[in-house]
C-alpha cells in the first residue's frame, strides 16, 4: 500500500544508509530497475557508480545479521540514527480538501512536535472514512469539517481520508427533496438551498428553485359518463407548465361535501406525470359509483 511518491530508506547492519534503492523487476542483464516497475528490492553496488545493469545491484553473500552488525564489522558509537524529523502523510480522496494545500500530501514535524490538519468536505459531501496508521478515527465520519491534532509526534504517521455524499439530515435539507436534484441548482451552497422556503414546491413541480414563480394548479374539467375523467391544469403566471413533474399527482373523492374525509382514488394516482403543451394532464377515468366531488393534489 505504498503511495506512488513514497520513499524507501534501507539502513544496513553497520548503520550506513544505502542512498540508491530502486523498486523494479529485472528481466535482463542490462535492464536498469526503474521505480514503480515491479516489486524486487535491489541495492546499489559498493562502487560509486550508480549502476547500469542488473549485476550492479546485489545483496552480498554474508550471513544475515538483522538488528546487529555484519559478522566482519564492528559499530562505532550508537547503532541508532537520530530522528531529525517525522513525516505526517495525508492522502485524501475526491470531493474534499485538507489544510496542507491542494498539491501537498505531507508535512515534516520535529521530534516531540505538534500540528493540526483540517479536513473539509465539499458542499453536499461529508467525511466518509478517516484512518490514521490504518486505525479508524471514529469521530470524523459524517462531519463537514474535522480538525485532527497530532501531539508529541515521535514517528511517521499516515492519514487516509475519503469523502462521501451527504444525507438530507446532515445538510439540514428536508427529506422530501432529492439532494441530487438540488445540487444542479445550488452546486456550491447548501445554505442557500436550505433557506429556500419554496424548495419542496419547486422540486415537486420540477421547476428551477433559483427563479421566481407564480404557480396555479386547478381542475380544468370533469367529464362524467359511465366513468368520471378529470383533467388538471398547471401554470406559472400566464404560461403553461409543460414539465414532467417529480411529485405524485393524486385524485381525491367524496360522496358528499359534508363527508368527513377526502379519500385517495388509487386508480387515479400518477407518478411523474408529464403535462402537455397546454399545461394539462388527464387522469385515468374512475368509477362514478362512489364519489361525486373531486380534488387533485401534487404531493
Amino acid at each position: 500500500d505504498m503511495h506512488s511518491d513514497s520513499q524507501v530508506r534501507l539502513i544496513r547492519s553497520n548503520d550506513a544508509w544505502e542512498d540508491c534503492i530502486a523498486w523494479g523487476g529485472v528481466n535482463s542483464e542490462n535492464e536498469y530497475p526503474s521505480a514503480g516497475s515491479g516489486r524486487t528490492l535491489c541495492l546499489r553496488s559498493a562502487s560509486r557508480n550508480q549502476g547500469t545493469k542488473a549485476s550492479d545491484f546485489i545483496w552480498g553473500t554474508g550471513d544475515p545479521t538483522p538488528y546487529a552488525s555484519n559478522t566482519d564489522q564492528n559499530l562505532l558509537g550508537s547503532s541508532e540514527y537520530p530522528i531529525i524529523a517525522s513525516m505526517i502523510y495525508s492522502f485524501i480522496g475526491l470531493h474534499g480538501a485538507h489544510s496542507l494545500g491542494p498539491d501537498v500530501d505531507r508535512v515534516a514535524i520535529a521530534p516531540d512536535g505538534s500540528t493540526n490538519i483540517i479536513y473539509t468536505a465539499n458542499e453536499w459531501y461529508r467525511i466518509g472514512t478517516m484512518r490514521t496508521n490504518g486505525v479508524e478515527v471514529g469521530a470524523a465520519p459524517g462531519l463537514k469539517v474535522y480538525t485532527q491534532a497530532f501531539v508529541n509526534v515521535q514517528s511517521a504517521i499516515s492519514n487516509q481520508v475519503t469523502f462521501t455524499n451527504a444525507s438530507s439530515a446532515q445538510t439540514g435539507l428536508t427529506n422530501r427533496v432529492e439532494i441530487h436534484w438540488v445540487t444542479n441548482y445550488y452546486p456550491t451552497s447548501e445554505a442557500a438551498a436550505v433557506a429556500n422556503t419554496n424548495i419542496v414546491r419547486d422540486y415537486l413541480l420540477n421547476i428551477s428553485p433559483t427563479n421566481s414563480h407564480t404557480i396555479a394548479f386547478s381542475i380544468d374539467s370533469i367529464i362524467a359518463s359511465n366513468k368520471v375523467t378529470v383533467t388538471v391544469k398547471l401554470a406559472d403566471g400566464v404560461n403553461a407548465l409543460t414539465n414532467r413533474i417529480n411529485g405524485v399527482l393524486r385524485l381525491y373523492g367524496k360522496p358528499t361535501l359534508n363527508a368527513s374525509n377526502w379519500v385517495v382514488i388509487a386508480d387515479a394516482t400518477v407518478s411523474n406525470a408529464s403535462f402537455n403543451a397546454s399545461g394539462k394532464y388527464t387522469l385515468p377515468a374512475v368509477s362514478t359509483s362512489t364519489n361525486t366531488f373531486f380534488k387533485a393534489n401534487i404531493e
